[in-house]
C-alpha cells in the first residue's frame, strides 16, 4: 500500500514539473480571455504577460494616459490589435 502511495506522488511531482519555470496566465478580472484573443473592457492597464497562443488583443474603453513605444513589444505572437 505504501509503495502505491509513494509511485502516485512521484507520478504526480512529474506531471506538475511540466509546467515548471512557465508564467501561469491568469486571465485580468476586466478581461475575456480565449486560447487566441484576449478583450479588455475599462482596463488600465495592458497584461505583462499574454500566452504564445494569443494573436488578438481588443482593449474597449481602456484608459491610459499614454501609449509609449514598444509598449506591446513584449507580445510576440500579437498579430491584431
Amino acid at each position: 500500500m505504501q509503495s502505491v502511495v509513494i509511485i502516485s506522488a512521484l507520478l504526480l511531482c512529474l506531471a506538475s514539473s511540466g509546467n515548471a519555470g512557465k508564467k501561469v496566465f491568469k486571465c485580468p478580472s476586466s478581461c475575456s480571455c480565449s486560447k487566441e484573443s484576449i478583450i479588455c473592457v475599462g482596463s488600465s492597464y495592458i497584461p505583462r504577460f499574454i500566452p504564445n497562443d494569443v494573436s488578438s488583443l481588443s482593449i474597449v474603453n481602456g484608459t491610459f494616459s499614454e501609449i509609449r513605444e514598444a509598449m506591446f513589444a513584449h507580445m510576440q505572437s500579437l498579430q491584431l490589435l
